[in-house]
């Protein structure tokens, strides 16, 4: 297997343009199956928590990408497994949403974006999508391949599909009707200059950085308090939550989450630029012409740790897994269209999200045999790991 490097792996020259350090980009050997840790010692995290394989999957974005990177990986995606550059890592119908963020004019609109880098960074398109396409599928087995695939070669032309009614309603939302929203959302966290703490939930302030270290990070702000959120489920789970309560000059109060870094899931696939350099290159994909602070990669701290600091956000529609009833089946198969085209979209704007895009017209059917083979036994191997 040919040693190539960062720059070579994301296939455009915008790694270079953000700062990502050039003596890693020519140095690293990002090999496209450069796992670290086989499929024979990788096992999935969190079975005992997981309830269903839906959860169990989104749960264990590093397991797949071990998995895919692995000997035991031979559905035919290793044809199209060159074609590479910034991807998701963990692409799923829950990662993407309606947020209000300022473009480089400073206006602020609704848009449709990822919010969740948690597990983004260079790897191959390709092993992305059909990741996609594993998480839909364990909602609900009647979501068809062939839609998808086709939704995300619409996004890779740079096109996306509709979107489904209750997105649009987001999507149209007065921006002074969100903050509104916000607002509330800030009162029913909070009391008298404090948060609401609830055994479980949110619990009184524990975390690793000093209240005057918080305060450093919010210099046009003051913080009014701080709060500790336990440890939840998902690939990140261990890491450290830190809420914090602010007040404007103007008198604004929001809700910030300081978020512990992880090291990104895509590192069981290939090597990865340093957290800082590969951050905001990943920003520059997913939130293309968003120029917002919201969501970002920051050290804090006398010990210069790394946290995730971004606003919490209202959500706006809920996205369903229980598929017994046929209105969420219904959104689910509209929803997760949508989403397949956005992604198509992101890997579509890097100049190897085209290779990839005229590769799969050569062969369509093949390509989707080649997904849909990974999906059945990925998903096999998940049902099993669950005893179902």
């Amino acid at each position: 297997m040919k040693c190539v490097s960062a720059l070579t792996l994301a296939g455009f020259v915008l790694p270079v343009a953000m700062g990502l350090n050039m003596a890693f980009a020519q140095s690293v050997c990002a090999q496209a199956f450069g796992s670290t840790t086989t499929s024979e010692e990788a096992e999935f995290g969190q079975v005992d928590g997981s309830k269903n394989v839906s959860q169990l999957i989104r749960s264990n974005a590093a397991h797949y990408w071990n998995y895919v990177a692995s000997s035991k990986e031979n559905s035919g995606l290793r044809a199209y497994a060159g074609f590479k550059g910034v991807v998701a890592g963990d692409p799923h119908v829950g990662n993407f949403s309606v947020l209000p963020l300022a473009g480089k004019d400073g206006v602020r609109a609704m848009r449709e974006v990822n919010i969740d880098f948690d597990d983004a960074g260079i790897g191959s398109f390709a092993y992305d999508f059909a990741r996609f396409v594993v998480t839909v599928k364990a909602i609900d087995k009647d979501v068809k391949i062939l839609a998808l695939l086709e939704a995300y070669v619409e996004g890779l032309q740079g096109r996306e599909v509709a979107a489904p009614q209750i997105v649009k309603d987001a999507l149209a939302m007065p921006i002074a009707m969100y903050d509104r929203l916000e607002h509330e959302y800030v009162d029913r966290k909070t009391k008298k200059a404090a948060f609401k703490l609830k055994e479980g939930e949110l619990e009184a302030y524990s975390g690793s950085l000093s209240r005057s270290e918080v305060a450093a990070l919010f210099p046009n702000e003051k913080v009014l308090d701080l709060a500790t959120r336990p440890k939840e489920r998902g690939g990140s789970a261990e890491a450290e939550r830190i809420w914090v309560y602010t007040e404007r000059p103007d008198g604004v109060q929001k809700i910030y989450e300081l978020k512990g870094y992880m090291p990104t899931s895509m590192e069981k696939f290939a090597s990865q630029a340093p957290p800082l350099q590969l951050a905001p290159v990943v920003r520059s994909v997913f939130w293309a012409g968003v120029q917002d602070d919201n969501y970002r990669l920051i050290e804090a701290g006398s010990k210069k740790k790394l946290f995730w600091l971004r606003d919490k956000k209202v959500a706006l529609f809920d996205i369903p897994y229980n598929m017994k009833n046929p209105a969420n089946k219904q959104l689910l198969a509209d929803y997760s269209l949508y989403v397949a085209s956005k992604l198509g979209q992101a890997h579509g704007s890097q100049a190897s999200g085209q290779k990839l895009l005229a590769e799969i017209q050569k062969n369509p059917d093949q390509f989707r045999e080649a997904v849909k083979s990974l999906n059945k036994t990925y998903l096999k191997l998940a049902l099993d790991t669950l005893g179902k």
